[in-house]
């Protein structure tokens, strides 16, 4: 398990696994599935600079790539908008 936080939204479920190498992350809105939340989330993965994927988890289809880089522990970075549930994986590039 890895840390993983979404300040200020405490009607989504977090959870993180990672190897070092890759992390993913499934993120559960468990209430007003009518409204969609989106915002800064942060996972704990070392500095470095990584690729995030994010994936509709009733479609597989992929929503959203991007690339984040940090220089501490924390990689901080937006979230889309999420209604339902939503996954992400984390790969570290260097």
């Amino acid at each position: 398990p890895v840390m993983v936080g979404y300040p200020g939204r405490d009607q989504l479920n977090k959870y993180a696994l990672s190897n070092g190498e890759m992390t993913v992350l499934y993120i559960n809105h468990h209430s007003g599935h009518d409204s969609p939340t989106s915002g800064g989330i942060y996972v704990m993965t070392g500095p470095g600079e990584f690729e995030i994927s994010w994936y509709d988890t009733s479609t597989g289809k992929t929503v959203k790539t991007e690339r984040e880089q940090t220089e501490s522990c924390a990689l901080i970075f937006p979230s889309p908008e999420i209604t339902t549930d939503m996954a992400a994986k984390i790969r570290r590039i260097e």
